[in-house]
C-alpha cells in the first residue's frame, strides 16, 4: 500500500466556507482512500480537520496542528506563522516513512513542510504540488494592498521551492505557461481538472423552498467581483422589478459588512440576500430552485462553483476570463471584464428569452457532466501511482493525453 501525506495547513474557514482547492482535495482523496491502494493521512489545523470530517473524510488519519481563531488580517498572519512552525516541527519529528507528500495549496504553510520532507526525508518521498491560480501583481488587484503584496510574494517564493517537486498539477494552460516563465520545468507540469461535480448527490438534493431568481456562490472578496453585484442587480431590478438574488459564501468580516452596506445603499434590501455558507445539500437545493447563476469574478483559476451551477441546470453569466473558454467552451455566457451594463443585458436576455435559456442549459449540462469527481479522481490516482512508483512511462502517457 502506498502511503501519502497531505499538507492542508492553509485551510481557513471564514463562516465555514471551503475554497475550491480545499473542496477538490477532499473530494478526490476521500475517494482515493476508499479505493484501498493508498493509505492517506492528513496534516492540517483544526479548521481542516472539521472540514474533512464534515465532508466525509472519516476514513483517513488526521494529524491536527494548533491554530488560532483569528479574524483580523494581523491575527491571521500570526496564525499562519504558528501553523507553519508547527508543521515544520511535525515533519522534523516524523518516524513514519511516506511514499508521497501532496501539498494541497501553493501557500507557504503547505509548501515549506513538503519541500523539507522531499529534501531531507530518508527515503525521499515523491512530491506532488498543485497550483490553481497565479495571483496578479499587487498593482493590478483590488483589495488590501498589503494583503495583496504579501499574497503575491509568498506565492512567488512557493513556486521557487516547487522546482524540487516531482510533479506540479495545474488547472489550465495559462497557469502552466506562467510557471514556465518563472523557471519551472515544463516536463514536470501537467494540466488536469481542478474541479468536479458530485452528480449523484446533486440528483438526490431536493429543490429549496426558498427560491431566488439568481445565485452568486463564492468567497466574499473583491477579486470575486462582490462589489460589482450591487450595481448589476439594482439595474436588473429596474428593468424587472421583484427579482431576488441569493449571495452564498463568506469571507473576512470587513468585506461582509462592506457588501451588506453597498447592497443597502443600492436599495436592494430584500432583493439581495446574504445567505452565508449553507451545507452542501442545501446549496444544491438552492441551485436547483434558481433560474440563473451569476459570477462577476475578476480572476479565476477554474470555476468549481460555475461547474456545479451548470450541473444543476443553470445558465451562467460571467465576465470573460480566459480560463472559461478552455474549461467550459462556449457554455458560459460572458461579457467583457468590468462591463456591468453588458452583464445586466445578458441577465435580462436570459430571463426574457426561454428558448435561448433552454439552449444554454442543455449545453451547460453536457459540459458539466464531463467533470464528475469519479473521472477527476481516476486521473489524479494514475498520476500519484506514477510518481510513487517512479513509472515514467505512465507519466508520459498522462502528459501525452492531458498537457
Amino acid at each position: 500500500m502506498i502511503r501519502v501525506l497531505l499538507t492542508a495547513n492553509a485551510i481557513y474557514l471564514p463562516g465555514g466556507s471551503l475554497s475550491g482547492g480545499d473542496k477538490r482535495f477532499i473530494e478526490i482523496f476521500k475517494r482515493i482512500a476508499a479505493g484501498g491502494q493508498f493509505q492517506v493521512e492528513l496534516m492540517t489545523a483544526r479548521e481542516g480537520a472539521e472540514a474533512a470530517h464534515r465532508e466525509g473524510m472519516g476514513n483517513i488519519a488526521i494529524h491536527m496542528l494548533p491554530s488560532l481563531a483569528a479574524q483580523s488580517p494581523i491575527g491571521l498572519a500570526f496564525d499562519y506563522a504558528m501553523r507553519t512552525l508547527s508543521a515544520i516541527g511535525f515533519i522534523a519529528g516524523l518516524r513514519t516513512k511516506y511514499d508521497l507528500i501532496y501539498s494541497t495549496t501553493d501557500v507557504l504553510t503547505d509548501i515549506l513542510p513538503a519541500f523539507l520532507l522531499r529534501t531531507f526525508g530518508r527515503p525521499k518521498p515523491g512530491w506532488v504540488a498543485v497550483v490553481f491560480h497565479l495571483i496578479p501583481s499587487p498593482s493590478r488587484r483590488s483589495g488590501s494592498s498589503i494583503g495583496n503584496w504579501l499574497s503575491y510574494w509568498q506565492q512567488r517564493m512557493c513556486h521557487a521551492l516547487m522546482k524540487h517537486a516531482n510533479l506540479i498539477v495545474v488547472d489550465n494552460s495559462l497557469v502552466k505557461q506562467g510557471l514556465i516563465a518563472r523557471g519551472l520545468n515544463e516536463s514536470r507540469i501537467i494540466v488536469a481538472p481542478a474541479g468536479g461535480v458530485d452528480l449523484p448527490r446533486m440528483e438526490s438534493a431536493k429543490p429549496s423552498e426558498e427560491k431566488f431568481d439568481a445565485l452568486f456562490v463564492g468567497r466574499l472578496h473583491p477579486a470575486k467581483g462582490i462589489f460589482d453585484l450591487p450595481e448589476i442587480w439594482a439595474k436588473a431590478c429596474e428593468q424587472m422589478p421583484g427579482l431576488r438574488l441569493g449571495i452564498v459564501g463568506n469571507g473576512p468580516a470587513h468585506y461582509r459588512t462592506a457588501l451588506a452596506d453597498a447592497l443597502a445603499v443600492a436599495g436592494l434590501s430584500g432583493q439581495a440576500v446574504l445567505l452565508g455558507s449553507p451545507e452542501t445539500d442545501r446549496l444544491y437545493g438552492l441551485l436547483k430552485s434558481a433560474r440563473l447563476f451569476i459570477s462577476p469574478s475578476h480572476e479565476e483559476g477554474w470555476g468549481i462553483a460555475i461547474c456545479e451551477a451548470m450541473a444543476c441546470g443553470l445558465p451562467v453569466v460571467a465576465y470573460d476570463l480566459p480560463v472559461y473558454a478552455e474549461v467550459f467552451g462556449g457554455a458560459v455566457q460572458t461579457v467583457t471584464l468590468n462591463d456591468r451594463a453588458g452583464f445586466v443585458e445578458k441577465i435580462l436576455e436570459l430571463f426574457s428569452n426561454p428558448m435561448l435559456r433552454q439552449s444554454v442549459v442543455e449545453q451547460s449540462l453536457a459540459v458539466a457532466c464531463q467533470y464528475s469527481w469519479e473521472n477527476v479522481t481516476k486521473l489524479e490516482e494514475e498520476l500519484l501511482l506514477a510518481v510513487a512508483l517512479g513509472d515514467q512511462s505512465k507519466l508520459q502517457k498522462a502528459f501525452s493525453t492531458k498537457r
